[in-house]
């Protein structure tokens, strides 16, 4: 039992020393990389001092130099071992140099790099990197930074940074090291151009090796600028529909003479603000138009003009209009101007399928569909001398209007006209004819015949018309044919 557990002893103890010999770096030689433990044992034992050289001796001891000659041993962990060699020569120290540079760039917001924005309301980021390329440590570092106008700031990284100064503020930066300002910003005013993101190292409490704070020259290290290109991409399309008196009502085919409104829609889906845009829009052919409804930009004669279109902003323009002629119309709408490069069409280029190019497309026919019906008021005469009252009603189902209406109903000799009312149009007591000039889809008219029986008998009133200029599909007129409608 105790040769088992003796066993097991020696086994853990291979373990560690294994597990701890892989962790050993083996290389020779001088190192950036080295524990940070180093540096802070310096900065706290030799505060005049700085590192001059670290080298790695086979994987084991970390060797360190000072800027005054002091030698230093560490074990792999960063852990001090001894001093090897005191220095003396503290006024090399005083010699130390400070050399600040600044990288500046534009990123996307996944940090890929981009020197290209494409509209109103993007999204980006300015990054600023400031980097101690000399030998030892900067203090009271002020950088400061000009946002371009047109951009608005979002949020930093970093609670060191105030937007109002545009500064931004380390205590510290040691030799070899370096940090980073990353400003979230937006696209809140559009100006199609190229900017300018700088920044320079405003203050700093040492000398800069090769740089003046605050002298706004470029060709120094320690300022830097990104350009950035604003392109205006814009996305105009144009829908256009025919609409009857019920608004949004779209249709293909209207009577003739029927009033209906010729729309124009045109929308920029951006990203850019789109400006000076100019669609052909002529006057409806076979038509009386008057304009309608319009919520920007100015109608004329056949142009529809838009001065400025925002991302997702869409402008109209209603022509309202009377078909004059049978037949059809059709013609093309198109944009003939823009001031930005659109991404999907080109302006003017008469290609029906881009989507700033639309047609219209509309017929209009000479049918109509005329009905008549008749009611006999209550109470129904039953002996001579009583009043008698009936009610002709013609209806025209569309889809023309109907002009030159006549119908005919005679009056029975056995009834003697009192009174006629029409709703429209006139009534001819001669030739028992009710003409109406004109009678729109959908529309109806009422003849009321009041008379006074004269003859004791069965009295039948018939009602017919006789005639229309428009051909009616389902029935003749004047051809006395009861069952027509």
């Amino acid at each position: 039992m105790n040769q088992l557990k003796g066993l097991l002893l020696l086994l853990a103890l291979f373990t560690i020393l294994l597990t701890t010999a892989c962790k050993k770096k083996t290389h020779n030689g001088p190192v950036d990389d080295y524990p940070s433990s180093i540096d802070e044992y310096v900065t706290t034992n030799y505060p005049d001092a700085y590192i001059t050289e670290v080298e790695l001796d086979d994987g084991e001891v970390y060797e360190v130099e000072l800027c005054d000659g002091t030698e230093l041993l560490f074990n792999w962990e960063g852990d001090f071992l001894e001093v090897e060699e005191e220095g003396t020569d503290r006024d090399v120290c005083n010699e130390g140099s400070v050399d600040i540079a600044l990288k500046t760039v534009s990123m996307t917001q996944k940090g890929l790099p981009i020197n290209i924005i494409k509209g109103l309301g993007e999204l980006f980021h300015l990054e600023v990197t400031v980097y101690n390329e000399g030998n030892t440590i900067a203090t009271g570092i002020e950088i400061r930074d000009s946002i371009p106008q047109g951009l608005e700031f979002i949020g930093s990284n970093t609670f060191d940074y105030d937007y109002n100064s545009h500064l931004w503020q380390l205590d510290t930066l040691k030799a070899g090291d370096s940090a980073k300002l990353n400003l979230r910003v937006k696209v809140v005013e559009w100006q199609d151009t190229t900017i300018y993101f700088s920044a320079q190292v405003h203050k700093i409490d040492q000398a800069d090796l090769d740089s003046t704070p605050a002298n706004y020259q470029l060709a120094e290290d320690d300022q830097d600028e990104t350009i950035i290109a604003i392109l205006n991409y814009v996305d105009i399309s144009i829908h256009t529909m025919v609409e009857t008196e019920y608004p949004g009502e779209p249709l293909e085919v209207v009577s003739l003479g029927a009033d209906c409104g010729f729309v124009l829609r045109v929308r920029n889906d951006g990203p850019g603000i789109a400006t000076n845009i100019k669609v052909l829009f002529p006057i409806p052919p076979k038509t009386d138009f008057y304009i309608g409804q319009m919520n920007k930009g100015i109608w004329l004669g056949k142009y529809f003009e838009i001065p400025k279109l925002y991302c997702g902003e869409e402008a109209f323009v209603i022509l309202y209009t009377t078909i004059l002629e049978k037949g059809i119309i059709d013609y093309q709408v198109e944009v003939e101007h823009v001031d930005q490069f659109d991404v999907d069409s080109t302006p003017n280029n008469n290609d029906i399928t881009e989507d700033d190019h639309a047609r219209i497309y509309i017929e209009s026919i000479n049918e109509t569909d005329l009905s008549l019906s008749m009611t006999i008021d209550e109470p129904i005469p039953t002996k001579v001398g009583d009043l008698v009252s009936y009610l002709i009603t013609i209806h025209n189902e569309g889809p023309g209007i109907a002009s030159n209406v006549s119908i005919f109903s005679r009056v029975p000799k056995a009834l003697t006209i009192h009174e006629v009312e029409q709703s429209r149009g006139t009534y001819s007591n001669n030739y028992f004819s009710w003409r109406i000039n004109e009678l729109r889809a959908h529309e109806s008219l009422d003849l009321r015949i009041k008379a006074y029986v004269e003859v004791a008998d069965t009295i039948e009133v018939i009602a017919a018309v006789s005639k229309v200029d428009q051909f009616d599909p389902d029935s003749t007129p004047n051809n006395n044919i009861p069952e027509e409608d």
